[in-house]
């Protein structure tokens, strides 16, 4: 099930905003960023609504918080009791989707956290396309690496070469290219642990059956 986070310190607001969500997501309540943070860490939403008005951190410094500070890269909606431009601008600013002005009505909440769960969607197809090519660039960049220096060593062994140093020197190359590709995986921070485990146990398997 998808999952919300409301951070609002007013109880009432709290209570309502899950009973509005709860029949259709897995809701979770905190009354300050702070302690909102730390479960954003643990639990990792989907969306995050949050008020406005707090007294230590108001909703904008919140936003800032969990982007800058938790690392945050999920949806942020963020409520406010007054119709104002200028906090809704800053908001979307800093990095909320979208805000809605309290009282709030079911259907329309509703249909904003709806909005926020299938943007989510298409930002995780967008990220999913880019790694991919981001994959196939890493296959092709092994592929046009290795694959010379596989040749030079085949060609030693079926003329029955036994030149120690070049055989050497192409393992060295060998060492090279494959420390080149580990450098260019780490740098895509997008793959999570089990795409970049696979993919490199496919390259193992093309390369070494």
């Amino acid at each position: 099930m998808e999952k919300v986070l409301i951070i609002d310190d007013n109880p009432t607001d709290r209570f309502v905003q899950k009973r509005m969500l709860e029949h259709h997501y897995d809701v979770k309540v905190t009354e300050d960023p702070i302690h909102g943070g730390k479960v954003i860490k643990e639990w990792s939403p989907d969306i995050v609504v949050v008020d406005y008005a707090m007294p230590e951190m108001n909703g904008v410094q919140a936003i800032k918080y969990f982007k800058e500070k938790i690392g945050y890269n999920g949806i942020i909606l963020i409520l406010t009791g007054l119709d104002d431009v200028n906090i809704a601008t800053e908001a979307i600013r800093r990095g909320a989707y979208d805000y809605l002005v309290k009282p709030l009505v079911q259907e329309i909440f509703n249909h904003k956290i709806k909005n926020c769960m299938n943007y989510k969607k298409l930002l995780q197809a967008e990220n999913e396309k880019i790694a991919n090519a981001a994959v196939e660039k890493i296959i092709l960049t092994l592929y046009y690496d290795l694959k010379p220096i596989y040749e030079r060593l085949h060609e030693f062994v079926k003329k029955g070469v036994s030149d120690k140093k070049m055989t050497d020197e192409g393992l060295t190359e060998m060492k090279e290219s494959v420390d080149k590709l580990g450098s260019i995986i780490k740098k895509l921070g997008g793959l999570d642990q089990a795409t970049k485990k696979e993919y490199v146990e496919s390259i193992l398997e093309y390369y070494l059956n």
